[in-house]
């Protein structure tokens, strides 16, 4: 494990050799660091920032896994199905305030048109 750290790490804690020590001194040292940062990008990661659910999915795991060694639980949706529901009916909101739209300036053009 010696052989990931930096040179100035490895002379700070060449004294310790048992590997989970030196794991559970590293953890307490960064892991707040690490915990703040994926804390914000949990906050701020949303569906529409992403092209599609093959590139959004793999960027939600990637936080939930800097939250889990943290010893945080991301809270959001217990499946995917869930997720993937959620998703559908906010889409189906959004066509449907689309449509609307769509037909007031319909009706919009013919009320100036007369």
């Amino acid at each position: 494990m010696r052989y990931h750290l930096t040179e100035e790490l490895r002379n700070q804690f060449e004294n310790i050799e048992d590997p989970y020590d030196l794991w559970i001194k590293l953890k307490s040292i960064y892991s707040m660091e690490l915990w703040q940062k994926a804390m914000d990008e949990w906050k701020l990661i949303i569906f529409q920032d992403f092209e599609s659910m093959e590139k959004y999915h793999p960027a939600l795991m990637k936080i939930a896994y800097s939250l889990e060694l943290c010893g945080e639980v991301a809270k959001g949706f217990t499946t995917y199905n869930d997720l993937l529901s959620y998703l559908f009916a906010i889409k189906q909101r959004k066509q449907k305030i689309k449509d609307t739209i769509r037909r007031f300036e319909k009706l919009q053009k013919r009320y100036i048109e007369q």
